[in-house]
């Protein structure tokens, strides 16, 4: 019965957690589209440049930002609703947003200062932050910087299997 109990208890705190995570972010997002925050994000962007490299550029930078210090799934709840405007004004595809929110999202959770992932390695690995930053920073510039901008500039590459699957 303990074993039965923990297998139980365990999972269920931490899906407590989670949707608790989940509801906040999701009550958060609202608010924020309810209070026009997505087109006061546009209209700061426009003010910035009508260039669509260049919004896009400010696009990857923010969500960079939110995957830093927000996990996947609270982050895509946040940025989604707030910044499709701005990159439907650009002229990018909604899917095609999907997989830019996708890769910088991802990148930010193994980038500093909180790198969630990197501290689950570490456990994992049962070795320090300091032995695993300077390869992942490697790895972050040479190999998930550049997957980051071939996926927001060039659309086809995100939008190449969703095509082949439903012929978007």
């Amino acid at each position: 019965f303990k074993s039965f109990y923990d297998v139980v208890w365990k999972p269920a705190q931490v899906t407590a957690v989670l949707m608790l995570v989940i509801f906040t972010a999701n009550m958060l997002a609202r608010v924020l589209t309810l209070e026009e925050v997505p087109q006061q994000i546009l209209t700061s962007m426009l003010a910035v440049s009508e260039n669509p490299i260049i919004l896009l550029l400010l696009v990857n930078a923010f969500l960079l930002m939110i995957g830093m210090f927000m996990e996947d799934v609270s982050g895509i709840l946040l940025a989604a609703p707030l910044l499709l405007p701005v990159v439907t004004e650009a002229g990018v595809h909604p899917v095609h947003f999907a997989a830019i929110i996708g890769v910088n999202l991802g990148m930010g959770l193994i980038t500093p200062p909180t790198a969630p992932i990197l501290y689950f390695g570490t456990l994992i690995g049962q070795t320090t932050l300091a032995k695993v930053m300077k390869p992942t920073l490697v790895f972050v510039f040479l190999a998930y910087f550049p997957v980051v901008m071939l996926t927001t500039f060039i659309p086809s590459l995100a939008l190449w299997l969703p095509e082949l699957i439903t012929g978007l």
